[in-house]
């Protein structure tokens, strides 16, 4: 008896041995194939041959290399994606196949994949400033301000291109986190780095210049002392952009809606897709309660630049206080995926749910915003000045307007 099972065990690994080595002699047979087909100059079947000895050895990471280089040479794009996604299976902390994927999920614009691969390349290479500065602008891309910030400040503590750091810190704080004092710290650090100024920030801070002063009015909630300082420097220059914007916007917190509305008409009149002209007429309108004109300028606001989270809000503000909760839900989620202030974002959606008869929702959404780092930034803006408005119905407590 033990002598039968003695003979079948040895038959067994006869056979398994059989199936190695032919195995074994399948693989080598299509990698010395593949390399006479490149030797050959013939690409398609060098990867046919490369591609049955991975069937054979699929740990084989050397091939995904030779593969990867066949489609670079024959600009097979899809198939050069697969290699390395693939690849990284084999060998997870592979610097150039993490460095690759990375690029390829940033050319997609797919940030959440991009973020994946660069903490894992991170975790290869802790030192690697660039790694974080990419961080970064995947995060900065899917409006998430803070682990941003986070990462520029980590490429910087590695000396990694400190211009680049500072120029999208400041784009964050200017845009995002609407700190304009933030903003400008970080201009200003960037142009030390980039006298030759890449990104023309300079013209931006000389622009700053002739409407800080109404800005800062503005900022305090002095409306007729803004619109008097930005008259004045309109006299000296008639056709500043960012004055005329501003005038108008200044016009309509001092309840001054017809001068208001006459500037921002003027200048669609010279450019129909002026996004802030667009976006400060639509507040001006939702203010005097012309409700589907403000929709109207939204949209087309959103239109003109649909990655600027402003309009998106804005007609989120209008689709709640239209009972339109759905599309209400959807402009919020727009505007915090173009980088908006996420703690306002997050107490609006709050506030749909609530509408929604989503308790349990609206709770999440409002312990987000408390747990949020702006959120005691939000309290610090000033409250508008009440204004009358002819023939106006009784609306209750305001929604807060962004103007740009």
């Amino acid at each position: 008896m033990k002598i039968k099972i003695v003979i079948v065990i040895l038959i067994i690994l006869t056979v398994f041995a059989f199936i190695f080595t032919n195995s074994r002699i399948k693989y080598a047979n299509n990698v010395l194939a593949a390399r006479k087909y490149i030797s050959q100059k013939n690409y398609i079947k060098a990867a046919q041959s490369y591609k049955e000895a991975l069937k054979y050895h699929p740990g084989d990471f050397e091939i995904y290399q030779e593969l990867a280089g066949i489609y670079k040479i024959t600009g097979k794009q899809d198939e050069l994606e697969n290699i390395f996604f693939e690849g990284l299976k084999v060998r997870p902390n592979d610097k150039s196949f993490l460095n690759e994927c990375i690029a390829i999920a940033i050319r997609k614009k797919d940030m959440a994949k991009a973020q994946g691969f660069i903490q894992k390349a991170i975790k290869a290479a802790p030192n690697d400033g660039k790694l974080y500065f990419l961080l970064g602008r995947a995060a900065q891309e899917q409006g998430k301000t803070k682990e941003a910030l986070e990462a520029f400040e980590k490429a910087l503590s590695y000396n990694y291109d400190k211009a680049r750091c500072h120029y999208n810190m400041a784009c964050i704080y200017e845009y995002s986190l609407n700190d304009l004092e933030k903003s400008l710290e970080y201009y200003a650090k960037y142009l030390q780095e980039d006298p030759e100024d890449k990104f023309k920030v300079s013209s931006k801070l000389s622009s700053y210049s002739q409407w800080s002063a109404g800005q800062a009015f503005e900022d305090q909630g002095l409306y007729a002392q803004a619109v008097k300082e930005y008259e004045a420097k309109l006299e000296q220059d008639p056709g500043n952009h960012a004055i005329i914007t501003r005038l108008g916007r200044a016009y309509r917190k001092n309840c001054q809606f017809p001068e208001s509305e006459k500037i921002y008409i003027k200048v669609l009149n010279s450019n129909k897709n002026d996004y802030y002209a667009l976006n400060n007429l639509g507040a001006l309108y939702y203010e005097i309660q012309r409700y589907g004109d403000a929709e109207s300028c939204w949209k087309d606001a959103a239109a003109a630049d649909p990655e600027k989270p402003n309009a998106h809000f804005n007609l989120g503000a209008l689709y709640a206080k239209t009972a339109r909760t759905d599309l209400s839900e959807a402009e919020y989620k727009k505007a915090l995926e173009y980088g908006y202030n996420e703690s306002l974002v997050f107490l609006q959606l709050a506030e749909v749910y609530k509408m929604k008869n989503n308790p349990q929702k609206a709770d999440e959404y409002r312990n987000k915003a408390l747990a949020s780092p702006y959120y005691t930034k939000i309290k610090l803006i000033p409250e508008p000045k009440a204004c009358v408005v002819p023939d106006a119905r009784e609306t209750g407590k305001k929604d807060k307007q962004t103007d740009q």
